[in-house]
């Protein structure tokens, strides 16, 4: 019997029953998928202890798969759960290729990502292994030999933006040997790896996106980009997981499992504005009895039928189809006022990744702009050279009193601005002759040629 625990600070434990014993297996801070794929595991072993079978095939590769100093491992002798590998099992070989390193990476990122992340991490490795050879020793895999893979990929075909993908899964996969003590150093660590900032900005504005559910053929369709254009949804991932009992009709909010991101969150609550709630309950009347998800749509032609939808709309084709629709979705969202942290939080990501990849400029907010006025435009250009407390005692005088003072003010203020520099002479002279030394009324200040405030 085994049991998991979540502690304050975010880590796992697996809780064990043997004999009157109830001792723990510490995970550390990883994912509850993973967490519960490791309990899973440790029941199996727990079931082989009790009935004195050896472990199915699934079992036996996992614990083959666990590095040779894995505090998991060794946990798991330390309980007799499984046996202490052969001293020749637990030297490292004297070559580790590239190969066997890519696939203990895999294996070991397995349990943290999602599946389609799993096939895009195996997909860039394999560039990565047919350029260095199945049988590269990675111990000779040099800073040179990664410079010249980036260029290699560049010369094969690959844009920036794919490029530094690949470079950043080399890195990652470099660095996993790197922690396990395989290889001294990371040789890929000076190639550009982080994302570039999306280059396409297309804004798909209300107006539009009217345009673009008038043309669907269905309602089905009608949901399915709603879902993108109004709350955000990723395509297919997350379109084609939410259910009908992920809608909060009472708050209009909108559940979403966050499978890309699951590592982070299990899910995300975004809000659901009115048009997309439209949309959502007439589905909701039209779904056949029992029907659970909220697209029934197949998700294989999609992105094949939505060019077909734009062209019957009779709006300009974009690029990047359902991410465009999720980029004007969020910025729609801060064009209402909404603060982007929250945003971010709706959609499912940080905020530099709206700054640089999701929010654009609309035509409306440069309109908006350039039609709004500021206080400058009506402000007077020359100001008053009444203080404060001489406004409020003007204000308490009769009439000729503040007749006569609003005229010496003027003549105060013409004075002062047909004076010439000359006319303050009598003053300079005054300064000179009074027992004030050259430091002046002020005290220098650092970095003036004149340091004196008499000058």
């Amino acid at each position: 019997m085994a049991s998991l625990s979540t502690k304050s600070d975010g880590s796992r434990e697996i809780y064990i029953v043997i004999g009157d014993t109830r001792p723990k297996i510490q995970l550390g801070k990883i994912p509850k998928k993973g967490a519960e794929r490791v309990l899973a595991k440790v029941e199996s072993l727990l079931a082989c202890n009790t009935s004195g079978s050896a472990p199915d095939g699934e079992v036996s590769a996992w614990l083959g798969s666990l590095p040779y100093n894995d505090k998991l491992l060794e946990r798991l002798v330390a309980l007799g759960l499984t046996a202490a590998r052969p001293k020749a099992e637990t030297e490292e070989p004297v070559k580790q290729t590239i190969k066997t390193l890519v696939d203990k990476f895999v294996i070991h990122k397995r349990p943290l990502i999602a599946k389609s992340s799993i096939e895009k991490l195996q997909g860039s490795l394999a560039r990565l292994t047919l350029f260095l050879g199945d049988d590269r020793d990675i111990t000779t895999i040099t800073v040179g030999d990664a410079s010249a893979f980036e260029s290699w990929g560049r010369k094969e075909g690959a844009s920036e933006a794919h490029q530094r993908t690949l470079n950043r899964y080399a890195k990652q996969v470099a660095s996993f040997a790197v922690d396990h003590g395989w290889i001294p150093s990371n040789p890929f660590r000076k190639l550009k790896s982080t994302a570039l900032a999306a280059t396409t900005r297309h804004y798909v504005s209300p107006e539009d996106t009217e345009s673009l559910l008038n043309a669907c053929p269905c309602l089905q369709w009608k949901i399915l980009i709603g879902l993108a254009r109004y709350a955000g949804l990723r395509v297919p991932s997350e379109a084609f997981a939410i259910t009908w009992d992920m809608v909060d009709w009472d708050r209009k909010a909108l559940f979403i499992p966050s499978k890309k991101t699951r590592r982070y969150a299990e899910s995300r609550v975004c809000p659901i504005l009115p048009e997309l709630m439209t949309l959502l309950e007439k589905g909701f009347d039209q779904a056949p009895e029992g029907a659970e998800t909220i697209v029934a749509l197949s998700n294989g032609n999609v992105r094949r039928k939505l060019p077909d939808i734009i062209k019957n709309a009779k709006l300009k084709p974009w690029e990047d189809l359902f991410q465009t629709l999720r980029r004007s979705c969020e910025t729609h969202f801060v064009s209402l006022g909404h603060p982007t942290h929250a945003v971010s939080t709706w959609l499912g990501h940080s905020n530099q990744v709206s700054k640089d990849h999701y929010l654009m400029i609309t035509s409306d907010a440069f309109t908006k702009a350039t039609e709004t006025k500021t206080d400058l435009v009506d402000r007077p250009k020359t100001r008053s050279l009444k203080s404060g407390a001489e406004s409020g005692a003007v204000s308490s005088r009769n009439d000729s009193q503040g007749q006569e003072t609003s005229e010496s003010t003027k003549k105060v203020a013409k004075t002062a601005n047909e004076a010439s520099p000359g006319d303050f002479q009598g003053l300079l002279e005054n300064a000179t002759k009074c027992e004030v030394v050259r430091g002046g009324l002020e005290p220098p200040t650092h970095g003036f040629s004149v340091r004196c405030s008499t000058n």
